[in-house]
């Protein structure tokens, strides 16, 4: 076991390599960042937990793509707003919402159906229906 204690301010610099055992904690007393010249992988074998106490953000410049393999959750407490600048497409099957920039809305599926409990109310200067 070792236990290193810094009392202000500690820089570490890896060269080459840094090979750890089986358990590690870090705890930081105030502050804490993380620089990566290059790129930066993060493999968990099991599970991952994230706890912030205040706000998150993130910026990405490139892409960003995310795959869950299985079921994804989001809860959010207030408001939720989603801005896209060119277009949003939702595809569950062979169904397909797809808003454009333009103003265009389109929904495809096999059936669609409408209820309401009060009423449904549509504003457009022509109508069509087959």
């Amino acid at each position: 076991n070792q236990k290193i204690t810094v009392g202000l301010g500690q820089t570490v610099t890896v060269g080459k390599e840094n090979a750890g055992g089986h358990d590690q904690t870090v705890t930081v007393a105030h502050d804490q960042s993380v620089s990566v010249g290059n790129d930066q992988t993060l493999n968990v074998t099991n599970d991952r937990k994230k706890d912030v106490g205040n706000n998150q953000d993130s910026k990405v410049v490139g892409d960003d793509t995310e795959k869950v393999e299985k079921s994804q959750n989001i809860t959010v407490g207030k408001d939720y707003t989603l801005t896209v600048t060119d277009s949003l497409t939702i595809k569950v099957g062979e169904c397909v919402l797809k808003m454009n920039k333009d103003g265009t809305i389109m929904l495809n599926g096999v059936k669609i159906q409408f209820k309401a409990d009060d009423s449904i109310k549509g504003v457009a200067s022509t109508v069509h229906f087959n």
